[in-house]
């Protein structure tokens, strides 16, 4: 089963090279993620977002950040990643399949 989500990404990290004989293709996106306050209590409370790493097939879409340098200026960037499915038999888990960068949106003009 594949599915859409839109994610905000505030940061990255890609690597290619060779780690004791093995060649490495890797990359990760941090996308802000809204902390779950759904079992808020009196002894408990949970508010705001964090940062989540995503696992990406490998490190070539961080050079499409890289090329685009809006993270690397310190912007939040829009991205749209396709995610599959996939169960092993006992649990289940999401792997990217696909990401791709959304254009800037341009700010509202005020009314005159």
């Amino acid at each position: 089963m594949r599915s859409i989500l839109r994610a905000e990404v505030v940061g990255f990290k890609r690597f290619k090279g060779a780690v004791d004989g093995k060649n490495i293709d890797s990359g990760k996106l941090f996308v802000l993620t809204r902390l779950n306050g759904s079992r808020n209590s009196a002894d408990s409370h949970a508010a705001g977002t964090c940062t989540e790493e995503i696992k990406l097939p490998d490190g070539q879409f961080c050079k499409v950040l890289e090329l685009d340098q809006r993270v690397s200026r310190g912007e939040i960037v829009t991205v749209e990643l396709e995610l599959e499915r996939v169960s092993n038999g006992r649990e289940s888990s999401e792997l990217v399949v696909g990401c791709k960068l959304l254009p800037a949106e341009k700010p509202l003009k005020a009314a005159a």
